[in-house]
């Protein structure tokens, strides 16, 4: 089964898992940026074909190829590029939402007139039309449109791993994140992002959000910091170093070749 990955920095875990095995008879092909991803790809045909110079570069630099025929893969894969928790949590931030932890008691305040509210109101509904709206302008679904227009082979949108864990003890980073920690949100955080992810993707046939695999999230929204060490930087084999906490490792990249296979199975 052949397979292509699109995708940006995070696609090192999967090209780091890679390396280090495939499941039987899965063969893959990279194409990958840091930064958003690999911005100034046009669909020729059933072709993704590089235009611009500076995605062209890091391709031929890390060997990766500067075209690829859609229409020659079983399935395509898109890594990152997307809506993130922290999308999510700025968005929430400073606002009660109606059901989750942290508006426990708002109920109570809002029959009375006169009480003033401590934080403005935002419906979950608004909160994931609006995460919504991300996602759709985001690189991974413009990918997501081109990709569908050259085949009718299974796409599997890969979310970015949630941010390590680690940062609940940093001060340096990631408040809001730490708030939704505090206020007991990790779970319903993680569910509104994940809508607006599954939203998306709805109206594409024969697209699915693949799940983070289950054994990596901490607090509902976050990664186990084990699941995060020893990760490579996209285009060698330099580390992201003890500071990083965002970018997964060969072991996480690993359960989503595993999790790719047994979706590809359910669809053939």
């Amino acid at each position: 089964m052949k397979i292509l990955i699109l995708g940006n920095s995070h696609t090192a875990m999967m090209i780091q898992a890679a390396d280090d095995g495939l499941p039987p008879g899965m063969d893959v092909t990279f194409l990958a940026k840091p930064g958003p991803g690999p911005e100034g790809l046009r669909l020729d045909g059933k072709t993704l074909v590089a235009e611009d110079p500076d995605l062209i570069a890091f391709l031929d630099r890390t060997g990766m190829p500067r075209s690829v025929d859609l229409s020659a893969y079983d399935a395509v894969a898109l890594v990152a590029m997307g809506i993130t928790v922290y999308h999510a949590a700025g968005l929430v931030r400073g606002h009660a939402l109606p059901g989750w932890p942290s508006a426990d008691g708002i109920g109570a305040l809002l029959k009375d007139d006169f009480q003033p509210l401590p934080r403005p109101l935002l419906s979950v509904p608004a909160a994931t039309a609006s995460l919504h709206a991300l996602a759709e302008g985001s690189l991974s679904n413009r990918l997501l449109g081109m990709v569908r227009q050259a085949t009718d082979r299974p796409v599997f949108v890969v979310p970015q791993p949630y941010p390590s864990a680690g940062l609940l003890t940093r001060t340096d980073r990631a408040q809001a994140l730490r708030d939704v920690h505090k206020a007991g949100d990790g779970a319903a955080i993680a569910a509104l992002l994940a809508a607006a992810q599954a939203r998306a993707v709805a109206t594409v046939p024969d697209a699915h959000v693949l799940p983070r695999p289950e054994a990596s999230v901490r607090h509902g929204f976050l990664t186990d910091p084990a699941w995060m060490r020893g990760s490579l930087r996209l285009g060698g084999a330099t580390g992201h170093g003890e500071d990083d906490v965002l970018h997964a490792n060969a072991s996480y990249g690993r359960a989503l070749f595993d999790l790719i296979a047994q979706a590809t199975e359910k669809f053939e």
